[in-house]
């Protein structure tokens, strides 16, 4: 009983942080937000966040490491909410499986998230009526802090579960943060 009372407050702290986030990147935060960090370290907060707020019992995470010197990621802490939330969102459709792993390449990083759960498509993701009917907003708010913070969010096709790639221009630090 105890566990589970400590589990819901800690969730709860975890759902005002995401509003406030939502709120900021809606309000232009995102052009405020000059910090940058490693992406490995971004990677590995994000992992344990996500497993304190959205573990279930049985589901795994692991982020793999990185094969060459993490660069550093502009919007640091709009980009660490967003892997925070793929994250619990993996974690809670996953059956038993997520996994998160960074490609660098062309001055863009993606960093890839994939699960072994259900899936979604790509048109129902970008739907945020069609997901809140289902119990959430994860795919749709994490395209949002995405965009405002100057890339984007994409399914790609996998069997057995879903990929999601959030993809971050490493150049550049968003000026308009209007949001889709």
């Amino acid at each position: 009983m105890i566990a589970l009372a400590r589990r819901s407050v800690h969730r709860l702290g975890w759902l005002a942080r995401r509003l406030d986030w939502v709120s900021a990147a809606i309000a232009g935060v995102a052009a405020q937000d000059r910090g940058a960090a490693p992406l490995d370290e971004l990677a590995r907060a994000a992992v344990n966040a996500a497993l304190q707020s959205g573990s279930r019992r049985g589901v795994t995470a692991s982020a793999l490491p990185m094969t060459s010197a993490p660069p550093q990621l502009p919007c640091a802490r709009l980009w660490r909410h967003v892997y925070e939330e793929l994250l619990v969102n993996a974690l809670r459709h996953a059956r038993s499986t997520v996994e998160l792993r960074v490609e660098v390449d062309r001055g863009e990083a993606r960093i890839v998230i994939e699960d072994d759960g259900p899936g979604i498509s790509e048109a129902r993701a970008r739907d945020p009526f069609a997901v809140a009917a289902d119990g959430g907003l994860g795919l749709w708010l994490a395209r949002q802090l995405a965009v405002a913070a100057g890339g984007d969010l994409r399914l790609e096709p996998r069997s057995g579960g879903a990929r999601v790639v959030a993809v971050c221009p490493l150049s550049s630090i968003p000026t308009d943060t209007a949001l889709p």
